[in-house]
């Protein structure tokens, strides 16, 4: 009886404490650093409605002289009307819609992960003799991309990560819906691989 005691009340506990355990960790996600003049801006692959504009919006701001977009899945809805469209290049078409130059836009159509844009753009900056890059990614995808890039790119390259709102992401009630619930469930089973795998 006292063992089924302690189990009730410790399930009574985590049943009451289920949102308030659920917004921290929907807000625990995103990490974002205060912006600073910079070398470059890195859009990230993946989401380029959310992503480009952000990136668009720094470089129409100054914070940076150029314009970067990664990835090279291609978008596979495209492809099924003949249209070839890497990541990276779906990011510039979405910044020209931002009417963003293009001049001071450049791709790097590499990398099919988080880790593999990272080494990209390790070897971009190290080709462009690079010292500080801001990274725009969608806001749950902050915290670990930013511990990819770290890893990936410092000491030589300082890393501002930029957090751009998710259409289908609310922190504050991401358990909601479908989307949310995959997104966190899969950010965090990201997160715990790129943590226990070996470098």
């Amino acid at each position: 009886m006292r063992r089924l005691l302690v189990l009730a009340v410790a399930a009574a506990v985590l049943w009451f404490a289920r949102v308030p355990v659920m917004l921290a960790l929907g807000h625990w996600l995103i990490e974002e650093d205060p912006l600073a003049p910079a070398d470059a801006i890195v859009v990230l692959g993946g989401a380029p409605v959310e992503r480009a504009p952000l990136g668009a919006r720094l470089l129409r701001e100054g914070w940076a002289p150029r314009l970067v977009f990664t990835g090279e899945i291609p978008d596979e809805r495209l492809r099924v009307y003949g249209i070839e469209r890497t990541d990276a290049a779906l990011g510039r078409d979405a910044a020209r819609l931002d009417s963003t130059g293009l001049n001071r836009v450049t791709l790097i159509e590499e990398g099919t992960s988080t880790a593999e844009e990272a080494q990209a753009v390790r070897r971009f900056c190290a080709e462009n003799s690079l010292s500080r890059v801001i990274v725009v990614t969608t806001e749950f995808h902050t915290r670990r991309a930013g511990r990819v890039f770290r890893k990936a790119l410092e000491p030589g390259v300082e890393v501002i990560m930029r957090a751009a709102p998710g259409r289908d992401y609310d922190p504050d009630k991401w358990w909601e819906s479908e989307a949310g619930l995959i997104m966190v469930n899969n950010e965090c089973m990201k997160t715990l691989y790129y943590a226990l795998r070996k470098p």
